[in-house]
């Protein structure tokens, strides 16, 4: 793996390079040095670049051990343990911020908990500061690059 991380704080923007079978690491390095509490992370990528996989690891990295899937046609799919709760938001079939009124998608960006979302632009201007924002790109067939962004202050 390789990263690019300011070694005393993780606040601002950074970049993680990694190899698919890195991808466990790459989350735990991410929910132990980067996500310092509960909240929105905005997963933005191209049609098969790897924002389920990561949202999967993301959650096993987060202690949770439920199987999680795309959310494509349910929309939304919760990931509980019993400190925990992750909820996992793909918007690709919306179209229109009514259609995710009617989903009821609003309340979960107010729950307090951890929310990943894939294809936000839709309802983009709901989601308001403070959030993490991960972009990935793909390097070549087994290696990607995440582009993070956050201005959530980090416990040391």
């Amino acid at each position: 793996m390789k990263e690019s991380i300011h070694p005393d704080s993780l606040i601002g923007d950074f970049t993680i390079e990694y190899h698919l079978n890195d991808i466990n690491s790459t989350a735990k390095l991410l929910v132990e040095n980067c996500f310092s509490d509960v909240g929105i992370v905005i997963i933005n990528g191209l049609m098969g670049a790897g924002k389920t996989t990561l949202v999967k690891a993301l959650v096993a990295a987060l202690g949770i051990e439920d199987e999680v899937t795309s959310p494509t046609f349910s929309l939304v799919n919760e990931y509980k343990s019993e400190a925990l709760t992750i909820y996992h938001l793909d918007l690709y079939r919306i179209e229109h911020k009514e259609e995710a009124l009617e989903a009821g998608i609003e309340e979960y960006l107010y729950s307090g908990q951890w929310v990943f979302i894939e294809w936000p632009e839709v309802i983009a201007d709901w989601i308001s500061e403070p959030y993490y924002q991960i972009r990935i790109e793909t390097v070549d067939a087994h290696t990607r690059k995440l582009f993070i962004e956050t201005n959530i202050s980090v416990n040391p």
